[in-house]
């Protein structure tokens, strides 16, 4: 039984060099994961030793809209017993002969063949509405080779060879330009909250921390422990004492919880002035 080489590359693998595309990802938060389909090889194992220039066919699916980057996985491409004298990856999208998304560098050694980079192919021009609409690209691959023969990892997730395709999560863009322009707007606002919540409103107006300012709270436990602490804060800021509110005087720091209309979103209570400033749940109110 013949065992790829693949295993002589573990180390580089593990500490891939650096992707073929220009912006890849460094923030996997802002990316989703897209899998395989059949018919796609997948299991454990790898597959029969293929001969130089035979192809193989893997399926990635496609996410309906249209992708800002889409970036191909085909880390498990190997030489089989590395005792070849010549290897070269070539790679098309759609068909064995259709256009060509990447030919490697020609290596002398399986185990230097082994090292390639193939984490993060660049698809996005080549991904179309055909595509988007039927959910999936086929991705075709072979090695000319020779001296040897040529292999293919299964796919299997969590595995060090396992293989995907990575396009921008739109909605996780959106939520991180938005938290950008929130931070941006607190910054000029002169407002500082730390730890700073997923979401704070500004609303128009703002006042000055006098020695008669109070804390005041309307919640559960937890929401007293958040009182005790900020009036702590702002004791050591006035270098004072800083007394609880009854919740009802001019100057407090009122903290409310605030029920939510929508997932991620945050509702003002209706007692609030138009000179609070809003914070995770709870109103700051001059």
């Amino acid at each position: 039984m013949q065992i790829p080489v693949a295993a002589l590359a573990l180390v580089a693998l593990l500490f891939p060099s650096p992707a073929r595309a220009d912006d890849q990802p460094t923030d996997p938060v802002l990316w989703q994961r897209l899998e395989t389909l059949d018919p796609t090889p997948k299991g454990t194992g790898f597959v029969s030793a293929l001969e130089s220039g035979q192809m193989q066919q893997f399926r990635f699916a496609v996410p309906r809209a249209l992708p800002g980057r889409y970036l191909v996985s085909l880390n498990n491409i190997v030489a089989m017993d590395g005792t070849g004298t010549s290897y070269q990856v070539e790679i098309h999208v759609d068909s064995p002969d259709g256009p060509l998304l990447y030919v490697g560098q020609r290596a002398s050694r399986g185990q230097d063949f082994n090292l390639e980079d193939l984490s993060r192919l660049d698809a996005t021009e080549f991904i179309t509405r055909e595509h988007r609409r039927q959910g999936y690209v086929d991705i075709w691959a072979t090695v000319h080779v020779e001296g040897d023969t040529w292999t293919t990892y299964r796919d299997s997730d969590g595995e060090p060879r396992d293989i995907y395709a990575l396009a921008p999560d739109a909605e996780a863009v959106a939520r991180r330009e938005s938290d950008r322009a929130q931070e941006t707007e607190m910054l000029r606002a002169g407002v500082s909250v730390i730890p700073c919540p997923q979401r704070v409103v500004l609303r128009g107006g703002a006042f000055d921390l006098s020695r008669e300012v109070r804390v005041s709270v309307a919640g559960s436990d937890e929401d007293d422990a958040t009182a005790e602490y900020l009036r702590g804060e702002l004791s050591a800021l006035l270098k004072q004492s800083v007394l609880l509110g009854s919740g009802d005087q001019r100057g407090e720091i009122r903290l409310e919880r605030v029920p939510i209309a929508e997932p991620g979103r945050l509702a003002l209570p209706p007692k609030a002035s138009p000179g609070s400033v809003l914070v995770s749940g709870c109103t700051w109110a001059n």
